[in-house]
């Protein structure tokens, strides 16, 4: 990885601390509801839920409201994510941030997708309507890719969970060893994710773990109302989501400030190695 240079906090940075992030100041990169509300309440309200009977059902069963809200949140990063391509590539100071942001928020769209069977969900066409060649793989009878093998099912969910993990453990505790922050012409302040996405992550990590060791302790299966997979996709959609708006935020962010310097918007520094104060 690039060495970050040294970079003054401008005008219009956000004013919260940056003693403990990974990146260079920059604006609020993601709007509280979508980083803090959303996530925040997510959780406790499905634990609460489990005394609720009927209530629990509508929030975590296959095509709940749980299910549909992720789908509505992957289309709003979706959004940011083509306008972030449309209009502020040029701020990315590496041509491959650009493919892989395409592939970011088209893995966005399929996510979406694949969480409503491709409109199966919404009543566009049902399960008796498919080809049977289609009902054959589909051990769902359901018009999308995830429930044709484990493989497809699981691997994309163990990747984003291990990057989760990478991004929001491991590359901090190296940064901060190592006296860091990540500068706006690193390639690692574009690709990394901000701590704007922390509490999402968190869920990320931690849902999966009531059920694991129920079935650790016990030797049994564990009960439906701590299968929380539904829960564990919605903080992931929520994850990406953030990960795209803050993208698109401290692009957009970057390339006002250039502008109302009198810089070329895709003017970049060579990136020098610094250190931020503890």
């Amino acid at each position: 990885m690039l060495g970050p240079r040294v970079v003054q906090t401008p005008v219009g940075a956000s004013k919260v601390s940056q003693r403990f992030s990974t990146h260079a100041p920059g604006p609020v990169d993601a709007p509280v509801w979508l980083w803090l509300i959303v996530p925040a309440v997510a959780y406790p309200l499905v634990i609460a839920s489990i005394f609720m009977g009927d209530f629990y059902s509508f929030l975590m069963r296959k095509e709940g409201a749980i299910e549909y809200l992720a789908v509505v949140i992957l289309l709003i990063g979706v959004g940011y994510g083509v306008a972030l391509l449309k209009n502020y590539r040029s701020v990315l100071p590496r041509r491959w941030l650009v493919w892989w942001l395409s592939i970011a928020t088209l893995g966005t769209f399929v996510f979406a997708g694949e969480e409503v069977s491709w409109g199966q969900h919404l009543g566009f066409w049902t399960s008796e309507q498919l080809p049977e060649a289609l009902k054959a793989i589909n051990d769902q009878h359901e018009t999308n890719l995830h429930n044709m093998s484990n493989k497809l099912d699981q691997l994309p969910n163990n990747i984003i969970v291990l990057g989760t993990f990478f991004a929001y453990v491991l590359l901090p505790l190296h940064l901060k060893r190592r006296n860091q922050t990540m500068g706006y012409d690193d390639p690692g302040y574009w690709f990394w994710p901000t701590r704007t996405g922390l509490l999402a992550a968190i869920g990320v990590l931690v849902i999966p773990f009531p059920k694991r060791i129920y079935e650790w302790t016990t030797g049994q299966s564990a009960p439906v109302t701590l299968r929380h997979s539904e829960l564990q996709e919605f903080y992931i959609a929520v994850l990406m989501t953030i990960y795209l708006v803050s993208v698109y935020r401290r692009a957009r962010w970057l390339a006002l400030q250039r502008s109302s310097e009198g810089q070329p918007v895709a003017e970049t520094e060579p990136a020098e190695p610094t250190r931020v104060a503890s």
